[in-house]
């Protein structure tokens, strides 16, 4: 899962920084230096409590998306805007839609939608 679109998403999303200030990237963490008494799933957790948006991505080198897919449900549950970008025709990916407010096949779109929620 290292195809680089959090790079893409950042940049797309930092572009007017009166919109988006911040941008949290669990992929950019160093395991040998965590905050939270080093445990990833509580750093994690508290940046999808603090965050306004969560972007998830499907991309095509996740196998499952089982991860993904129940933080894109703690995010719906904690009432946060969800926003959710899958693929191809891939009817599981699809599927993952019913867990989002909005679902895009495109990242760019997302990341340009996602820069108007407040």
């Amino acid at each position: 899962m290292r195809s680089g679109w959090q790079a893409l998403a950042i940049a797309a999303l930092l572009v007017d920084e009166s919109q988006v200030t911040e941008v949290f990237d669990p992929s950019a963490l160093d395991p040998d230096n965590l905050p939270d008494g080093g445990d990833i799933g509580r750093v994690c957790a508290k940046a999808r409590e603090d965050s306004d948006v969560i972007l998830a991505h499907m991309e095509d080198s996740n196998p499952s998306g089982y991860l993904m897919a129940a933080e894109m449900g703690e995010g719906m549950a904690h009432g946060k805007a969800v926003v959710y970008v899958y693929g191809g025709e891939d009817k599981y990916r699809a599927r993952l839609v019913q867990f989002s407010d909005h679902g895009f096949t495109d990242l760019a779109a997302a990341c340009k939608y996602c820069t108007g929620v407040k």
